[in-house]
């Protein structure tokens, strides 16, 4: 729960004739990571990987055209839920054959319709826009004294082509236009023929688009829109037959596909296995609670005739991660996961983001009704698209709602509840500020002192504890200093930390910064010294270590204060409901139909503004406090997600 699931390395010798069992057998019950063998360092000269890969090959050729098929025919897979039935890798391509013939040659059909419909639209629109300025097809080909040239341009450049002409031509030459169309023109310039080169010339200088008519399916309006007629029928016809295929193939192409899925897998994990001349060598990573099970099974598949080693990781093994978290806090594991998957022997952070999340987000938008609604919303989404968001959703509905009875607001009102804690807003207007922000700030102190001392659980499960404890305990007290430095100086009062402040100034910097500094920084010089034995290389990194804990306190100061925005963002969304009532009232005023308007602009600025752009607003600031402010405090987030090799046993 606070760690990725424990991990054990299964290390299977087994005889070829076993192989393809153990194989199907792991991957019906999921719960190995293979480990190319081409990616191990294995020093065992006599292994060796194995190259064959024709069946890879052949199941990923037949897949391509299986899916060549279903796509063709809007087939979309589900092969969780296919029955694969008894199919055969040597028979499937002759049952390939029928749907093939029957598909391919229909398609071509239809593409050929298509291409021509489009061409027939062409010249259907050439022609209308010609008709347009009362030319024909007929007066477009080839004459023996005129050369006439039609086309669209920009209406804008019309008076540079006729100056052009004019310039060029003097009064030798047509211009015909028709109708307008947004900025474009249809245009049509006639000449004599031996003027023909300096008029291409001329037009190839605006932006002048020629019309052509291919002539092919007729050259009239009429005889055209014929035609589009008659290829609407035949692909009406066509797609009446395709769906027919659909009808016809879609379950034993579901179940080619499902099948072949499989077997390239199985194929595919042969190759990442190391091999003699008659065993084979499966190398993996299993989750703890299951190694008993799959040895079990590798054990039943080859009747004991395998030799089978479990180890732990070592300390170099770049193992992958699997988040192991109550079903109530999985839906969070997302949030953890948009920034990075912990390394193995990292706290998952989830189980504390499940609890801070909603929290935080609870106090920047208390609201009784606000929260109804955005859990309902979550509800829906849970329900309707069985998104983990949906749940999250809910959670954080759930804290609006508990602040909003906190705060006494509900769907912005402050005056139907009493506040069973505190009103932001009323102890604002009455000048109580500094205690609301040390107040809010608490809540950062608290979340980032756990960041600190997850840190601290961190180096210690990398690095023995001699050479932790003092680091840490050292980052913890500088931590505590620079809140208290904060409460001195800007007079928040941060629960605690205000008897603290009452330190001197002095007393508060040497024992709150500077002998912490040094704490931090000694021991990671000492550390360097004992891996380097170099004085002149310790010394520059003592250097960098102190450049280093400066930064660090930089970002305590900086990441304290940034939780001021849950008071912040509390005003705020307190503000926009009394905006949005005040503004209401003023459209109350209206005669007849002001109750009208009044709800409608309350609903409506309720779902826009507060529900929407606020509530994401929010949301975005939850996120930024814990990836930006809590996170940099202890999270690496260099983790691989745990794969497991598995096919499909319905």
């Amino acid at each position: 729960m606070f760690r990725p699931s424990r991990m054990q390395r299964i290390t299977a010798f087994v005889l070829d004739e076993h192989v393809d069992g153990v194989v199907r057998t792991l991957g019906a019950i999921g719960t190995v990571q293979i480990i190319d063998f081409k990616d191990t360092s294995n020093g065992e000269k006599q292994l060796h990987p194995e190259i064959n890969t024709e069946m890879f090959n052949k199941c990923s050729g037949l897949l391509r055209r299986v899916h060549n098929l279903t796509t063709i025919l809007g087939i979309e897979s589900e092969a969780e839920q296919t029955k694969l039935g008894k199919l055969k890798i040597a028979t499937l391509e002759k049952k390939l054959e029928p749907p093939e013939k029957d598909v391919i040659e229909l398609q071509k059909n239809i593409t050929k319709v298509l291409e021509d419909e489009e061409l027939v639209r062409r010249d259907k629109k050439t022609l209308d826009f010609l008709h347009g300025v009362g030319v024909s097809y007929e007066q477009l080909r080839e004459s023996r004294f005129l050369f006439v040239e039609a086309g669209l341009m920009d209406f804008e450049q019309l008076g540079d082509l006729d100056g052009a002409l004019k310039e060029k031509l003097e009064d030798e030459y047509v211009l015909l236009t028709g109708k307008r169309t947004g900025g474009i023109v249809t245009v049509v310039v006639v000449v004599p023929k031996n003027h023909r080169s300096e008029v291409e010339r001329i037009l190839s200088t605006v932006k002048f688009e020629a019309l052509k008519v291919s002539g092919r399916f007729g050259n009239t309006r009429e005889v055209l829109e014929q035609k589009l007629l008659e290829t609407g029928k035949t692909k009406s016809e066509f797609n009446e037959r395709l769906q027919e295929c659909r009808e016809k193939y879609s379950d034993e192409l579901l179940r080619m596909s499902a099948f072949l899925e499989n077997e390239k897998k199985i194929a595919e994990v042969k190759l990442m296995f190391g091999k003699t001349s008659r065993v084979t060598v499966l190398d993996g990573w299993v989750p703890e609670r299951r190694v008993e099970e799959t040895v079990g099974k590798i054990n039943l598949m080859t009747n004991d005739c395998s030799l089978v080693n479990v180890t732990k990781p070592e300390t170099d093994d770049n193992v992958p991660v699997a988040l192991e978290n109550p079903e109530i806090v999985k839906p969070f594991e997302s949030i953890t996961e948009s920034f990075g998957l912990p390394s193995y022997n990292e706290i998952d952070p989830t189980i504390f983001i499940a609890l801070s999340f909603p929290l935080i987000f609870g106090m920047m938008f208390g609201d009784v009704g606000h929260g109804l609604v955005i859990s309902l919303v979550g509800y829906l989404i849970w329900k309707l698209k069985r998104n983990g968001f949906g749940k999250i959703l809910v959670s954080c509905g759930f804290s609006s709602m508990l602040f909003g009875f906190l705060y006494g607001s509900v769907f912005g009102y402050e005056e139907l509840l009493h506040p069973l804690w505190l009103n932001p807003f009323s102890l604002v207007k009455a000048g109580e500020v500094k205690g609301l922000f040390g107040m809010m700030i608490f809540v950062g102190v608290l979340q980032m002192g756990l960041g600190i001392l997850i840190d601290a659980f961190n180096r210690m499960a990398n690095k023995n504890l001699k050479s932790t404890v003092v680091g840490s305990v050292g980052r913890f007290a500088l931590f505590s200093g620079v809140v208290t430095l904060i409460t001195k100086l800007f007079g928040f009062q941060i629960p605690f930390f205000v008897g603290l402040s009452n330190l001197p100034v002095p007393s508060i910097l040497g024992f709150g910064i500077v002998v912490p500094v040094m704490a931090i920084v000694g021991e990671e010089t000492l550390h360097e010294y004992s891996q380097s034995r170099s004085l002149k290389k310790t010394l520059g990194f003592g250097v960098d270590s102190l450049f280093e804990v400066m930064d660090t306190i930089v970002m305590f100061l900086g990441n304290t204060i940034s939780y001021s925005r849950i008071l912040i963002l509390a005003l705020v969304h307190a503000i926009m409901g009394f905006v949005i009532f005040t503004m209401a009232g003023l459209l109350a005023g209206i005669s007849y139909i002001g109750i009208i308007l009044y709800y409608l602009f309350v609903v409506a600025g309720t779902i826009l503004l507060i529900l929407g752009l606020e509530g994401l607003v929010v949301y975005i600031h939850t996120i930024r406090l814990h990836y930006y402010e809590w996170f940099s405090k202890f999270y690496r987030a260099g983790g691989v997600k745990y794969q497991p090799f598995k096919i499909i046993v319905t």
